[in-house]
Order: C-alpha cells, then sequence, then structure tokens
C-alpha cells in the first residue's frame, strides 16, 4: 500500500484546520445582515405626481442615515389623506392643499409642507405627428373634456396648428379614475378657462367627468394614454419624459405658447409667490395657486406638492418621540439638502423663500408639546375637532399557526379582527405566502429565523400599507389591514429561509469531509483504524 509523505501530511492537515476556520468565520459575516435592525421605519402615502422624487429621496436618504427607512404608497392624494386622518400613516402627500371638510375630519391641527413643484402636461398619441409642439389653449382643452371638440382635425385645433397633420379621427379622451391632487391642479385650471366647465363640473381631486376613460396613478394614465392611438391626457411631466410622450405647448396669461420645461415652471413659481405671500404652516393653503401666473414666459399649469403632517405628532397614539424626531429630520432634508435631486425628474427647486417658511413650520412642530427642531416661537394651533365616538369594534382574536419547510418549524403568532388565518407557506429567498378569510386589522408576529429584514406586505399583489411595531433578535411584529376581497397576503423581506442555510451545510460538511479524508491516509500510514489521538 502507498504511503503519505510528511509534505502530503501538511497539506491535508492545514486544509483540515483552514476550513474548520472557515466554516466559523464565513456564517459570522451573515451576521450583520441577519441581525442589523433598521431604528425607524418613515410611513407615508398619497400624490403620485411626487412619486418620482419621493422615492429618490428614499434612496439617497437611506444612503446617508442607513438606520432610517421610508414606505411611501404611490396610491394617490385622496388615498393619502384618509390614511393619514385615519392614522395609519405618519404623513400624507398631495397635490391638493386640504380642503375645509379634510381639515375638520383630522384628529387634530395638521400643517402643510410645500416640499417640490412640478408641472402637468396634456401628453397626446397622434398618428402622423410624432413630435411634442401641438398648440392648445384653455378653453379648448376644456371643451375636448366637455366632449364639444371631439374630433383630432376640428376646426379650433386646426386654426391654431397650420401644416401639422390632423387626422380626422375622434379624440380618445382619458383621465384619473381615483381621487387625485393632480385631479384637483387640472380642473382647477380648466375651471379658470372655462365658464361652463366652471359652472357644469367644477373642481377637485374628483369629477364626474363628461367624457372619457379612467385609469389609476399619473402612470396609469400614461400607460393607457400610450397604448390607445389617438388619444389625450393630463399626467405630471416626469412622467410623460419618463415614457417618452409627446405634449403640447400650453397658451398661457400673456397670450404666449409654451412647453413645459423646468425653466417656464420656475417662472411661474417666482411670479405667483411674488405676487401672493405664502401663508404659514398651520394656515389654511386653499388659496395657494402656481396656475395662470402673471408672467409672459411661465408655463401655465404648475403646482406645489404638499406633505401633511400633525402639528403635535403625538396626535397619532403609535408615535413615539423618537420616530418624531425622525420624520422632523427627514422632512427637514427633503427641503434643503433633498431638493438637489429635483431637476433630474423635472421638478423645480424649492426658492429660498419657500424654504424658509418649511423650516418656520418644521421648528413650530411638537411632540406632547416638546419641540422637535429646538426652541422656537410656535404658532398658536386652532382648537382640534371633537371627533365622535367611534362605532364599537369587535375584539381581537389571537391566532397561532405552523408551517414547515425542510424538517424545519416556524411559527407565527398575533391577533386579528374579523380576519381568520388557514395557513401559511414559505417560497425561499421570496415571501411568506398567508391565506386569509375575511377583512380587518392584523398585527402579526413573524420569527427571523424564517423571515428578515420585511420590505412590503402585498394583498392580491397589491402593496398595502404596514407598520413595524417592534423588532428584536428573534423576531418582527408587524401591522397591516387586510382589504376585502383578499384570499392571500404576501410579507417579502430581503431573508427568507433558507438563505444562508444551504452555505452553512456547505462549510459543514467540507470540513468533515476533508477530516474523513485525511484519516483515510492516516490509517493508510500508521495501518492504525482512525484518526490517533
Amino acid at each position: 500500500m502507498s504511503r503519505v509523505s510528511k509534505t502530503q501530511h501538511k497539506i491535508l492537515l492545514g486544509l483540515v484546520v483552514g476550513m474548520i476556520l472557515l466554516s466559523m468565520i464565513v456564517p459570522v459575516s451573515f451576521l450583520p445582515k441577519a441581525m442589523a435592525q433598521t431604528a425607524e421605519t418613515i410611513n407615508g402615502a398619497g400624490s403620485t405626481f411626487v412619486f418620482p422624487l419621493m422615492d429618490t429621496w428614499r434612496v439617497k436618504y437611506s444612503n446617508i442615515h442607513p438606520e432610517i427607512s421610508l414606505n411611501y404608497q404611490s396610491i394617490g392624494s385622496g388615498a393619502g389623506i384618509n390614511q393619514f386622518t385615519a392614522e395609519t400613516v405618519d404623513f400624507g402627500a398631495t397635490d391638493a392643499p386640504l380642503s375645509a371638510t379634510q381639515t375638520k375630519a383630522l384628529p387634530g391641527p395638521a400643517v402643510h409642507i410645500p416640499e417640490s413643484i412640478g408641472s402637468i402636461v396634456i401628453a397626446y398619441n397622434i398618428p402622423g405627428f410624432n413630435q411634442k409642439g401641438l398648440k392648445l389653449t384653455g378653453s379648448i382643452i376644456a371643451d375636448i373634456y366637455l366632449g364639444k371638440v371631439w374630433n383630432w382635425n376640428d376646426p379650433e385645433i386646426a386654426s391654431l396648428n397650420p401644416g401639422v397633420p390632423l387626422p380626422s379621427h375622434q379624440i380618445n379622451v382619458y383621465h384619473r379614475a381615483d381621487g387625485s391632487g393632480t385631479t384637483y391642479v387640472f380642473t382647477k385650471y380648466l375651471s379658470s378657462q372655462s365658464a361652463q366647465w366652471n359652472s357644469t363640473v367644477g373642481y377637485g381631486t374628483a369629477v364626474q367627468w363628461p367624457v372619457g376613460r379612467g385609469a389609476t396613478g399619473n402612470q396609469g394614465v400614461a400607460s393607457a394614454a400610450i397604448s390607445a392611438a389617438y388619444s389625450i391626457a393630463y399626467v405630471e411631466i416626469a412622467y410623460a419624459l419618463q415614457n417618452h410622450m409627446n405634449y403640447a405647448f400650453i397658451q398661457n396669461s400673456a397670450g404666449n405658447f409654451i412647453e413645459p420645461t423646468l425653466a417656464s415652471t420656475q417662472s411661474a413659481v417666482s411670479a405667483a409667490v411674488a405676487a401672493h405671500p405664502l401663508p404659514m404652516g398651520n394656515q389654511s393653503w386653499s388659496n395657494v395657486s402656481l396656475l395662470n401666473a402673471d408672467s409672459p414666459d411661465s408655463y401655465p399649469i404648475a403646482s406645489f406638492t404638499y406633505l401633511v403632517l400633525y402639528q403635535d405628532m403625538s396626535t397619532n397614539p403609535k408615535m413615539t418621540l423618537d420616530k418624531a424626531k425622525a420624520i422632523v429630520n427627514f422632512v427637514s432634508w427633503i427641503v434643503t439638502d433633498g431638493q438637489q435631486y429635483s431637476q433630474a425628474l423635472s421638478f423645480v427647486p424649492l426658492p429660498k423663500s419657500v424654504v424658509q417658511v418649511d423650516q418656520q413650520t418644521l421648528a413650530s412642530l411638537t411632540f406632547k408639546g416638546q419641540p422637535l427642531l429646538g426652541q422656537t416661537q410656535t404658532p398658536q394651533p386652532q382648537p382640534a375637532p371633537q371627533p365622535s365616538s367611534p362605532p364599537p369594534q369587535p375584539s381581537p382574536q389571537p391566532l397561532t399557526l405552523t408551517s414547515s419547510l425542510d424538517g424545519n418549524s416556524y411559527t407565527i403568532t398575533g391577533t386579528s379582527t374579523g380576519v381568520q388565518f388557514t395557513s401559511f407557506t414559505i417560497n425561499p429567498h421570496q415571501s411568506v405566502r398567508i391565506q386569509v378569510q375575511g377583512k380587518g386589522d392584523v398585527i402579526l408576529t413573524l420569527p427571523k429565523t424564517m423571515i428578515d429584514h420585511i420590505t412590503s406586505v402585498m394583498a392580491e399583489g397589491q402593496q398595502i400599507n404596514y407598520n413595524i411595531k417592534s423588532s428584536d433578535q428573534s423576531s418582527t411584529t408587524i401591522a397591516f389591514t387586510v382589504p376585502d376581497n383578499t384570499n392571500s397576503v404576501d410579507v417579502m423581506g430581503t431573508m427568507v429561509v433558507p438563505e444562508f442555510g444551504p452555505v452553512v451545510l456547505l462549510l459543514v460538511t467540507i470540513p468533515i469531509a476533508v477530516i474523513v479524508l485525511y484519516g483515510r491516509y492516516r490509517t493508510t500510514k500508521s495501518g492504525m483504524v482512525g484518526i490517533p489521538g
């Protein structure tokens, strides 16, 4: 039988020691990912108008403050204000200032913080005219949405666009189907341009449309208009540019046809702010408008978008002092340093005068009376309306479910109101899917050995709002509301078992195999069974 040389002996011994050390070290390298916890998750919902910029802010701020994460639901201004009123999110985002009715429905006084400025474009898809620059007036746009101008080669349009090959084809009109701040701005503009529109339709986040088809969100309207020939639609400019849509040059108050650009929108802002000083954050913003600004080079359909926060952040019973400070610091960043990311997405950076109002407003915010950004004179809030007594709610019922994967058992626990959990399955590296019956509020605790770093919760493929109520080394507890007609809920995470289980198995198996091999070589050398002690 062959003998093992001393050199081979040393090599094998080195392999054994090295692999054993590697099996101990590499799993430790996974610990930061498995154990690191997000200190605070800020939850917001609302405007699709501001979403391209908000999503950029989310990424950039996380790079600076990795302990803070932003969960923003781009669901439309109306739905965002509803969630803010219901205290299921930390802030609402809206293109329309709060109405008197919305303000009265709030559980406490709130403030407006304008954080971005954009423009709404009239996009079109006209076969044979694949370029921007069709000239339109406000009255013609109103007549199109009233159904009075219904053909692309209508004399009103043709007279403004000599030489343009306008087809003899019906105009396919698209509008928002959801409660929308973009709709508020657009319909308020139409009301200023058409007496008939103002008297029959009016303006708001939702109106009774005389003609057209609806789609949800700015992206939904953009996609619908792109896929339909001979279409017209109104969308925030970032969505038009991202989707390579053609858009009209609109006649402004000086009679000039203006292309929507950063410069023409900036001109509108400067003229509007100079003509009408801005209110304080805790005052009404319902009369603030950037429409039809009195400047020869201003684009006529521009708008602020706003964040809405409670003046005393403890109005939301789920709020903590640390989270309130994190929110105020984040908002302070987006209205100052965060403005550097506006222009690349076709948003106009806030003028200094607007930033000053925002900073004064942020300095007025408190938590149980305690200022969150230092001592400063706080504007006196209006008395909070007394909410009516809520209807009796069913008592939360406890739930416990267990499932197995690869011989390992996992258990989730929690409480639910009106929801029954029937089973759950683990989709490795993806999600935990829970089968449900009914609708209502849920508080769910999930072990981190099964899922960690929860990133989103989906109901029937649609993202829903959730809050992380607590998190420790062993589990994460989240709260969310199961919508009606939901059969399953998916909880998504960056680590779903088995993420590094196979790696650990491999790292354990290799040293064992090397030890066995080494033992066989030693047996060959010495004639003894096993490995000598």
